[in-house]
């Protein structure tokens, strides 16, 4: 992930999933945003963006 984050890649994680596992807070330290990301995944669904899941 820091890699990605050096190359510019923007790294999320959605708040809801990542509080089920107990992770957002060890998310954010490794710069990744945290946030309720249904609304803007749909957004990016729509306009045709290339998304990455893991």
């Amino acid at each position: 992930m820091k890699k990605l984050d050096k190359e510019g890649v923007e790294l999320y994680a959605c708040k809801w999933c990542s509080d089920q596992y107990g992770v957002s807070e060890l998310l954010k330290k490794l710069g990744v945003d945290v946030i309720y990301y249904g609304e803007p995944l749909t957004k990016l669904i729509k306009d045709d963006w290339k998304i990455l899941t893991f």
